[in-house]
């Protein structure tokens, strides 16, 4: 499971998905939460692991131009498919959370952090002195 954090600096398309998905931004989360992805491929970039399974509740096609640099560990959608971006990177597609969790791992023998066809599953993680967002996935 990777924690993810949705606050405004994390989550800075957040509330573009909800508005163009006619969502409210605790339902955009909930559906994100509520998936479970596939680690479909590698590419792009080493350590860019598409995961597939974005719902269609809250799938959207990439922005029509790529938007500014988003951090290294941002949660980003585009289509059906998620990324945990390895590096910062001006992005098509739609920053709804940022991760603490690196991809690469450091290890040569085992440098991705996930294996084509493993499962992926997100949930919230609380900022400091919060609560989780409504709907999202409880901790393990």
């Amino acid at each position: 499971v990777v924690e993810m954090t949705v606050d405004a600096e994390s989550a800075p398309d957040l509330d573009t998905v909800a508005r163009r998905t006619g969502r409210t931004r605790d339902e955009v989360i909930a559906a994100h939460t509520g998936a479970e992805y596939t680690v479909a491929m590698y590419g792009f970039a080493p350590g860019y692991a598409y995961l597939f399974g974005t719902p269609d509740a809250i799938a959207l096609a990439r922005k029509p131009v790529p938007g500014p640099l988003v951090a290294a560990g941002s949660v980003i959608i585009a289509g059906r498919q998620c990324l945990i971006t390895p590096v910062a990177m001006s992005t098509g597609w739609y920053a709804i959370g940022r991760t603490a969790m690196p991809v690469l791992t450091g290890d040569p023998d085992r440098p991705y952090r996930f294996d084509v066809g493993d499962t992926v599953a997100f949930r919230c993680a609380p900022a400091a002195g919060s609560t989780p967002a409504a709907g999202s996935r409880p901790a393990p």
